[in-house]
């Protein structure tokens, strides 16, 4: 049943991995069943307990197993069952996949560096790689495996490559979907004369393959550049024609039969894709896209919800539509009446009812998924109010429409790559800063834009050094030019009013990340005293990147002070640190009392993260001189004579203060006052 469903419902899936489970010794069925099954039914859990069940069955009881000759039909038959090692490598190896499905990554090491140790070196590389989320490290890995060790005549009895190839295209399709690179993912599926016809002819390509091909020629189709949109000609033909048939009298049969099993197949795999590309071709009739809608499975139902709203509201207002296109065509500043009313009919049954994925469960194609589709049907309201077929610039429509747009899509971007850093998608989230960066001015509210994205940029370097610490230097951090994203937003938030939970955040992650900088940069010196003697000879830092810190440190007008031993750079940096702490601590005490009370409520979650903060950064450094862990005497003049007192006493104060505003974190630090005081 598994190798002939054209769709996996959960429901049914799970029902048939029980009977499995039930009678293990009197089924044989492929691993690739299972794994496809369950990832596709998101039933990883049951897949890796049906598959643990069946390696344990081999380890144990091989020749009594009774094996019952399954339907061949869109996996890979078994080239060998005899083979043993072939079998081992097939399940371990699904099981592999079933636990990367749900991010599990200490498993998936465990499984290849110690149950399939015998592949080869890159795939344990790449898997290495993608444990860290360091996607495009291990496309590359992957990219090179297949080019290293291509199947040829000579290679073509060997099982185990042909397995381990698989595996490296299948994962290599993955790495770029998670990396959003949709040109480089349509490169590797269309070579040669790959069409989608060719897809589905094969029913390897069909399974593994095709749902690839689609998602990125209808991302390229939707939000690649002019060029790119004119070259997915391919994929418009083939829906289309999926669409047009079912009216016409096929003079050939078997074409007509052909035609209807793929429209089948289409409608019930790829249903969501389907009424996304006819909304895209401006194709509003809602029951036709709700039709293909109500065939998504469960993992889609927010896009396929927010679809169908956006075919209801315009439905609801397409004469207020034609109205505001007139409005902005005619370039009419009197009538505020229309204005008004689509801009409080946008906000109230679009933009606030669109709702973010989960940070933490949601996976990164959700993300894009919904993220793509917000921005198509912005841009459908674009062309509806005018857009491309306006002959002119209305200033009127770049003002009152224009900024709406791009304001929400950049807005969008900078949410994704948000998530992509929580998600230690490196690469993918400083692909989103680079797409909005040239568009923070032209948004409605450009400081706290501009604010949010210099935050992001600075924490994706500072978490990336802080994951690759074996191999990070002091010259590559700098590198980043995190030290001056870091100055240009020290101004920003010197102009920002904190007035709700937003702004309040804004403020607390900037001073967040400046101590989380100098940390870094301090650490570095504790590792290597040496980087910052001589700058310019060696190993050592630029004096570009020397400039850096003192800009940092002193501001672009001081161009007399010059740092040249890594004492004194910790002592500044530290005290850099602490002065931000203490300046915005005594910015958000002043007048609370007198504030609404959201607002208040806001500075004093503000102020519990900055009293937590400004206690753990002294204490972390004086328990470090008080256990002598400084060879190097690096910390002498931090603590040169009453400085340890003083600094002990800013702990005390600190941790009383954050536990006056209800931080729990300060009553775990209470044990630590004690101990100080005494």
């Amino acid at each position: 049943m598994l190798s002939q469903s054209e769709i996996f419902y959960p429901s049914f899936v799970i029902s048939l991995l029980d009977i499995i489970l039930s009678k293990p010794k009197q089924i044989k069925i492929s691993s690739q069943y299972i794994s496809a099954a369950s990832i596709a039914s998101h039933l990883e859990p049951i897949g890796i307990l049906t598959l643990e069940c069946f390696i344990r069955l081999n380890q144990t009881n091989e020749t009594n197993e009774v094996i019952y000759e399954s339907i061949k039909k869109k996996f890979k038959s078994d080239p060998i069952l005899n083979n043993q090692l072939y079998k081992d490598i097939d399940y371990w190896l699904e099981l592999a996949k079933c636990y990367r499905s749900i991010t599990n990554y200490d498993d998936v090491r465990g499984i290849f560096f110690c149950q399939i140790s015998s592949l080869k070196s890159l795939t344990l590389k790449a898997i290495e790689e993608e444990s860290h989320s360091d996607f495009l490290s291990a496309l590359n890995s992957y990219v090179t495996a297949l080019e290293q060790y291509p199947l040829t005549n000579d290679t073509i009895n060997d099982s185990v490559l042909e397995l381990e190839h698989e595996f490296w295209t299948q994962s290599m399709l993955n790495c770029c979907n998670q990396l959003n690179n949709w040109t480089i993912l349509s490169k590797h599926i269309f070579i040669g004369n790959t069409t989608f016809d060719t897809l589905w002819s094969n029913a390897y390509q069909l399974n593994y393959l095709m749902p690839y091909a689609i998602r990125t020629k209808l991302k390229l189709l939707i939000s690649g550049t002019k060029q790119e949109q004119l070259e997915q000609e391919d994929l418009c033909q083939f829906f289309n024609n999926l669409s047009s048939t079912t009216n016409i009298t096929s003079t050939a049969t078997s074409d007509s039969e052909t035609t209807f099993v793929e429209r089948s197949y289409i409608e019930k795999q790829y249903p969501c894709e389907l009424a996304t590309f006819f909304l895209y071709q401006k194709d509003f009739d809602r029951n036709s896209l709700s039709e293909y809608g109500r065939n998504t499975t469960i993992q889609l139902i927010q896009p396929y919800h927010e679809l169908d709203q956006f075919l209801i509201f315009i439905e609801h207002n397409l004469p207020l539509l034609k109205t505001l296109e007139n409005h902005y065509l005619t370039n009419n500043k009197n009538d505020t009446i229309t204005r008004d009313l689509f801009h409080e009919r946008i906000h109230n049954d679009l933009l606030s009812q669109w709702k973010l994925p989960d940070v933490i469960r949601s996976s990164i194609p959700i993300w894009d998924d919904i993220i793509t589709n917000r921005a198509l049907f912005l841009d459908i309201l674009n062309e509806l109010v005018g857009g491309p077929r306006m002959t002119f610039t209305s200033r009127l429509k770049a003002l009152e429409f224009d900024s709406i747009l791009i304001d929400y899509k950049v807005q969008l971007s900078l949410d994704m790559a948000y998530y992509a850093l929580r998600q230690r998608n490196f690469k993918l989230s400083l692909t989103k800063l680079n797409d909005t960066r040239n568009r923070l001015d032209l948004c409605q509210n450009p400081l706290i834009k501009s604010i949010y994205w210099n935050e992001i940029y600075c924490d994706v370097h500072l978490k990336r050094h802080q994951i690759q610490s074996s191999i990070s230097t002091l010259s590559s951090l700098l590198s980043t030019l995190v030290a001056k994203e870091l100055k240009k937003m020290e101004i920003k938030i010197n102009s920002l009013q904190i007035i709700d939970e937003r702004t309040a955040s804004l403020n607390s992650t900037y001073i967040q990340l400046n101590s989380q900088f100098s940390r870094t940069v301090i650490d570095f010196l504790f590792a290597q005293p040496k980087s910052y003697f001589d700058y310019g000879n060696g190993n050592k830092i630029s004096q570009a990147k020397h400039r850096q810190l003192e800009i940092y440190l002193y501001g672009s007008d001081d161009q007399t002070t010059n740092i040249q031993t890594a004492d004194l750079l910790i002592n500044e940096l530290f005290n850099k640190s602490l002065n931000i702490l203490k300046n915005n601590i005594e910015k958000q005490e002043t007048d609370l009392q007198n504030l609404s009370t959201n607002i208040r409520i806001a500075k004093e979650n503000i102020l519990s993260r900055d009293y937590n903060e400004l206690a753990s950064l002294c204490d972390d450094y004086l328990r470090r001189y008080e256990n002598n862990e400084d060879e190097n005497n690096l910390m002498h003049n931090l603590f040169s004579g009453n400085n340890s007192n003083k600094i002990a006493e800013i702990i005390v104060k600190s941790v009383l203060s954050s536990m006056k505003y209800g931080s729990n974190e300060g009553v775990k630090r209470f044990s630590r006052l004690l101990q100080i005081i005494e």
